[in-house]
């Protein structure tokens, strides 16, 4: 057979063993280090690098298995953020081979032991690592040799990838399963074979081959079957840190090799039934925790997969199809009916209903007109939209909602950071309580020491413990994403449960924030629909707030010479006249007729032209619709309710009476909203501000918990712990009560595993508790507490 050369570097392959399928082909590589580059290659969107290469590359070495590789700008494109304005990197990077807290630890502990490393977060129900680090002093391949010299193997993180390593890791688990419980099955009759031989007689010849028979089904389950558990156990061992897997791994292999010996000698009892049953009871647990886990982890993955694979960019008037990642500020791009919007834009010609339901958890289209913003993950409606890009698709709302929502998952409150600490003390003090039991038993009953000692072992492992607090929080940020609340950090759902005192903002928060005609004033010689027009026509070429009040479906006349006075106005030409509109200052023009006319608003707009005032546009900041709705929620929930206002208008005064509150100020500036925050602070609140301005960004950063609402300004919403994507403020509410619904469920959580384990250690030790038992015990306390945290997604 003729040698192939390594599809990567050139270099001989002598064998066939690493090879897989790349850009259509079967490729082989000379080692593991080559492969997992070229995969890195391809699955990055870098194919083209094979084509267009000039000679192969330099071969992985074998040191660093090929993880120098990432050091490389090309391979960090996708999924490495750099930046802009400090000596700082970050990324996601998975890892495969967690088995339990004590894994996040040790990796946590090691990987933060390197120089330049500012933080390492591992998430156990994910299995990936969020790492940020000093460019200048460490580099991302020697990070990933570090995650492997301790057992783990790591890998770029990426979607799909994580998708297939699930797969697999579902397929081997399973069959593992299918082995273990075939195992116990047939191990298990056999040991019905012998107690029954026990009991009524039964030669030794016999009993030897039943035990033989026994044996070698019994290796095949310790063997293969359970083969993670010790591999888990080595590794933390020769890190020096006592794992979960440890005390399972001590219970099995001691049971196997005393059934060994017994077996071989003919002398003592043989343990292959438990050992069988609980090596599937255990794999059975571990299966259904990790579909459990899976389940929570998926949740929100839906967002970042409504992207559509092209856009259609408009060039010299034709569509092309691009990859969303290239498309630019500026670009205009074409939203066909039934398309997913691929990066943030504004409308400029066409009207859709838009399902903003990924986004915001309104399942109720929303319809979008010339100037209406559009955010990537929507799906176009019926109509056919062109939109010019506002922003990147790494900029996106989409990208930085399905980013802090990362962020805010990988971080560990902490209960559950003293969980991961306290793993390994606990698992000490389970094998030095097992050596003590075992002490005890041997004199008084040598055939039960060794089993009972085995319970010990197994029933006091502290999985639930473990998790009884990220599946929570994992379920709450799920349930939480769906209804358009996004976390930044979830050790602020602590404070958020014990909040008593809420202070709203007026002005975009219990308001709409944006203008909205009430009424039009206006001479009687001109139609109130063509002045309604010719204002909309100007108003089209502002990017003031104002000019968002004047939005029609119907077409507007053509304008020409078109000059902004910044502050003031706009003038226009229309057909042979000159129109003006803006301040009453800017138009210069005595309209005695139309001042008579009572306003209806709260910002008025004039219209003219040369001669004379045509109409005034009466404008109004209307109040939310869930405004009043949401008052009494919180309200319901224990919560008082206050409003600062900037506004020393009317409408302050409007807005207190009709949300009915008693608690309230106007013509607040930003010190006096602070002093009032920081009083209340003294008199033992926990305060909630909410707000969406610059002028409001002190009050929220001296607030126990800060949130902005979904129109806030950019900065707004960079400087605060929630952002409320939906515009429904109700959803302060359901905040507040999935916090204080997270808080019982880890209270329980905690409270059952500890009670658990105080029960079921003494019962063990009293030889009341045998290994299979244990098994369904531990097992069993695992699963309650996953499935209490589930409880959380249907909140």
């Amino acid at each position: 057979m003729t040698e192939q050369p390594c599809y990567h570097c050139g270099l001989p392959a002598p064998d066939l063993r690493f090879c897989t399928v790349l850009l259509g082909q079967q490729r082989v590589f000379c080692c593991p280090g080559c492969l997992a580059v070229s995969e890195t290659i391809v699955s990055g969107g870098l194919g083209d690098y094979y084509k267009f290469r000039d000679q192969p590359a330099t071969q992985a070495d074998a040191d660093d298995n090929g993880y120098s590789r990432y050091d490389d700008p090309r391979f960090q494109q996708q999924w490495v953020v750099h930046s802009d304005d400090d000596n700082y990197s970050e990324a996601y990077i998975s890892i495969g081979g967690i088995t339990c807290a004590a894994c996040t630890w040790l990796i946590e502990k090691h990987i933060g032991q390197l120089s330049g490393i500012e933080s390492v977060n591992v998430n156990l129900a994910r299995r990936r690592a969020l790492i940020r680090w000093q460019t200048d002093q460490t580099k991302l391949g020697d990070i990933f040799q570090a995650i492997h010299s301790i057992g783990y193997r790591p890998y770029p993180w990426q979607a799909d990838r994580e998708e297939a390593e699930l797969e697999q890791e579902n397929r081997s688990a399973l069959l593992r399963l299918g082995v273990a419980g075939i195992g116990m099955m047939q191990v298990g009759m056999y040991a019905i074979a012998l107690h029954a031989g026990a009991l009524q007689g039964m030669s030794e010849p016999l009993r030897d081959l039943i035990r033989y028979s026994s044996l070698i089904v019994s290796t095949l389950v310790v063997f293969y079957a359970a083969r993670p558990f010790f591999v888990a156990a080595t590794r933390s061992i020769m890190n020096r840190h006592l794992g979960m897997d440890v005390p399972i791994s001590i219970a099995i292999g001691t049971a196997y090799l005393a059934s060994l010996w017994a077996t071989i000698s003919g002398q003592g009892e043989v343990y292959f039934d438990s050992v069988a049953m609980f090596t599937f009871l255990l794999l059975l647990s571990r299966y259904l925790e990790m579909r459990a886990r899976y389940s929570l982890s998926t949740e929100h993955r839906a967002a970042s997969q409504t992207r559509p694979d092209v856009a259609w960019r408009i060039e010299n008037s034709v569509p092309v199809p691009t990859p969303p990642a290239m498309l630019n500020i500026d670009d205009i791009v074409m939203i066909k009916p039934g398309e997913p919007i691929p990066v943030d834009g504004m409308v400029m010609r066409g009207n859709s209903d838009v399902s903003e339901s990924v986004l915001t958890g309104e399942h109720l289209p929303v319809t979008k007109r010339t100037g209406d913003r559009l955010s990537a993950g929507s799906l176009n409606g019926d109509g056919t939209l062109t939109m010019r890009v506002a922003a990147t698709i790494e900029h996106s709302t989409l990208s930085t909602i399905n980013r802090l929502l990362e962020h805010a998952q990988q971080e560990k409150p902490r209960a559950a950071q003293l969980a991961d600490q306290l793993a390994g003390v606990f698992v000490g003090t389970v094998l030095i309580l097992a050596a003590i039991v075992f002490i005890w038993w041997f004199p008084q009953d040598p055939n039960k020491a060794l089993l009972i000692a085995l319970s010990v072992m197994i029933v006091s492992c502290p999985c639930a413990l473990s998790l009884a607090t990220p599946t929570a929080i994992t379920a709450a940020m799920s349930s939480l994403r769906e209804k358009g609340l996004l976390l930044r950090k979830s050790q602020i759902m602590e404070s958020l449960a014990k909040a008593d005192l809420v202070i709203f903002d007026k002005t975009g928060t219990l308001t709409d924030g944006q203008l909205s005609l009430n009424a039009i004033a206006h001479t009687p010689d001109r139609k109130e629909q063509e002045l309604w027009l010719i204002a909309c026509a100007l108003e089209l070429h502002s990017s003031h707030p104002i000019a968002s009040a004047f939005k029609t479906d119907s077409p507007l006349p053509d304008t020409g010479e078109v000059t902004i006075h910044s502050g003031h106005g706009i003038e226009a030409r229309i057909g042979e006249q000159l129109y003006r509109i803006g301040t009453q200052e800017f138009i210069g023009l005595p309209a005695a007729a139309l001042e008579a006319a009572a306003g209806s608003g709260d910002i008025s707009v004039w219209l003219a032209d040369r001669t004379q005032i045509l109409a005034r546009f009466d404008l109004s900041d209307n109040l939310r619709e869930s405004a009043k709705e949401t008052l009494s929620l919180l309200n319901k929930l224990g919560l008082s309710s206050c409003m600062l206002s900037g506004d020393n208008s009317g409408a302050a005064d409007y807005v207190a009476s009709q949300l009915s509150l008693s608690d309230w100020q106007k013509s607040m500036s930003a010190e006096h909203k602070l002093e009032q925050l920081q009083q209340r602070q003294q008199a033992g609140s926990i305060v909630i501000a909410v707000g969406d301005g610059i002028n409001d960004l002190p009050l929220l950063a001296a607030s126990d918990i800060s949130i902005s609402v979904a129109n806030a300004t950019d900065l707004t919403r960079h400087n605060t712990d929630c952002i409320m994507v939906s515009n429904d403020l109700r959803g302060l509410a359901t905040l507040v009560s999935v916090s204080r619904k997270t808080r019982r469920i880890i209270r329980q959580n905690l409270s059952w595993s500890l009670a658990y384990n105080i029960t079921a250690i003494p019962l063990a030790a009293a030889g009341l508790v045998p290994p299979w038992l244990a098994a369904i015990g531990m097992s069993a306390s695992s699963l309650v507490v996953v499935a209490n945290a589930m409880r959380l997604l249907r909140t």
